[in-house]
């Protein structure tokens, strides 16, 4: 268990590819950095100036975006902490976004609004799908190219990264679904629903693997770059670690 610094709720965890680093995001807008090996918080990467509702991190960890209540895209370099990018994406609350390959494209979902995508050197928009079900998670799969979906109606879909247009679709059960996260080598993803059900799905055929019961609140979730931890938080400053790869471990094996 790692604990912040500072009592500031945290509201959103990402694992920085190719590090033993993860990013959080709180309800001040901070967007801090911690050492999983080291047990420890790092450093300050910047503000958001409001709440962060949603993070990603670009393929082998170069940018860190951050979308706030407001609308707004902050993008940073990792390396250097420098702010690449400040774009107004929506007038309302940016629910997710994900970098596409080689974080050339973001794909951004506003609430109310519609899942965009947008090329960042020069900011384009590609195309927009609007949708009256808000999107609370998209993630990028490399391996089949496509985008990873899911909404609080607890649908999960596979979306057409050209277009926007859906691929496949698949339903979790029970209480409100809050966040997602893909192991690296993309044949697995988890879900944390706000009971704290914690499940982890197939992502090439969207069935169920396993699921986990747990007593308090979930909002977020992370998986580490060699898939061997989950994270989870919510509810409170604290970081929560589940095993998440080894062939033994009941997370591994398909529910019957």
């Amino acid at each position: 268990m790692l604990r912040s610094v500072t009592n500031d709720e945290l509201t959103i965890v990402k694992h920085i590819p190719m590090t033993s680093l993860l990013a959080t995001g709180d309800v001040r807008g901070n967007i801090r950095l911690w050492d999983t090996d080291l047990k420890l918080q790092t450093s300050l990467v910047g503000n958001c100036e409001g709440q962060i509702s949603s993070l990603a991190v670009s393929e082998f960890g170069k940018f860190i975006a951050a979308g706030t209540l407001s609308g707004r895209l902050y993008v940073w370099d990792i390396k250097s902490n420098q702010l690449v990018l400040d774009y107004v994406v929506s007038n309302d609350n940016i629910l997710s976004m994900t970098f596409g390959s080689e974080g050339n494209t973001i794909f951004v979902s506003a609430s109310r609004d519609a899942v965009v995508a947008l090329a960042i050197k020069p900011m384009q928009e590609l195309w927009r799908q609007e949708s009256n079900i808000d999107v609370v998670v998209l993630e990028y799969l490399s391996n089949s190219n496509v985008l990873l979906s899911a909404s609080p109606n607890n649908t999960i879909q596979f979306l057409d990264v050209s277009d926007g247009s859906v691929l496949q679709t698949a339903k979790t059960k029970g209480a409100t679904l809050r966040d997602v996260a893909v192991f690296p080598d993309e044949n697995r993803f988890v879900t944390v629903l706000s009971d704290g059900t914690v499940s982890v799905w197939d992502a090439s055929f969207l069935y169920l693997i396993a699921s986990f019961s747990s007593s308090e609140s979930v909002d977020c979730v992370g998986v580490s770059s060699d898939g061997n931890i989950v994270s989870v938080g919510g509810g409170g400053s604290e970081i929560k670690f589940m095993d998440g790869l080894s062939r033994n471990a009941r997370l591994t094996k398909r529910e019957q």
